[in-house]
């Protein structure tokens, strides 16, 4: 008896003993645990997590629903019956249009040609060019009788001078004083190159006498030539 009281002393001593231990065990655990779910949640806890490899799943996760999103649309079959009904009766609309200009072109040259093969408008418009003919030669003719009537040959000349720019400052001077001055060159046999200096155009001596008189009053020797 004594020996069995001694047993189940040791027994339940032992199970105290195990029971302490564990608690001795969890409660360190528990608050490890505790810290390190504060620490992930502020995030500076020194575990280190694959973000790029979490990015990547999630990209394929992605890729993968669109595709069955995708592949669950389907082509309405009764759209595409009425595009290609509409597309029928369009090509039939431009078909039509361009057979109407068509027409419409060939009307234009019949209605051209036979304008243009009518005998009366043909003498008619022979009779309008003989007309205008006749008019560009009566106006062409009165302008050759006008100017033949009213044919300047004369002119007064000043002076024949060798060098050019002697030339060119009389000319300058006799402008200055209102006459219609100008040069012209000829070149003399056995001279050479004179520069002449001539006051206006003239058809007889009646017109040029007053320029006449005006040089000799101003003591400039002048003479009428023909040109």
């Amino acid at each position: 008896m004594k020996n069995d009281a001694k047993s189940e002393k040791t027994s339940i001593h032992c199970l105290w003993k195990r029971f302490g231990i564990w608690i001795y065990l969890i409660i360190p655990v528990s608050i490890w645990m505790f810290i390190l779910g504060v620490l992930v949640g502020r995030g500076t806890a020194p575990v280190k997590f694959d973000i790029n490899g979490l990015q990547k799943e999630l990209a394929l996760l992605k890729e993968r629903a669109v595709k069955r999103e995708l592949s669950q649309i389907k082509v309405d079959p009764d759209t595409e019956h009425k595009k290609t009904d509409l597309g029928f009766y369009e090509a039939l609309r431009e078909n039509g249009d361009k057979g109407r200009r068509f027409a419409g072109k060939i009307m234009q040259k019949k209605s051209g040609a036979t304008e243009k093969d009518s005998p009366w408008k043909k003498k008619t418009s022979l009779k309008k060019e003989t007309i205008s003919a006749n008019a560009d030669k009566k106006s062409a003719s009165s302008e050759q009788g006008k100017k033949r009537s009213i044919r300047k040959d004369y002119t007064i000349q000043v002076a024949s001078l060798k060098n050019s720019i002697d030339a060119d400052k009389m000319v300058t001077s006799l402008k200055r004083k209102g006459y219609l001055a100008y040069k012209t060159i000829r070149e003399i046999p056995g001279k050479g190159i004179w520069y002449r200096i001539r006051i206006g155009y003239y058809k007889d001596g009646k017109e040029a006498k007053s320029i006449l008189t005006r040089l000799k009053n101003e003591n400039i020797e002048a003479f009428l030539i023909k040109r």
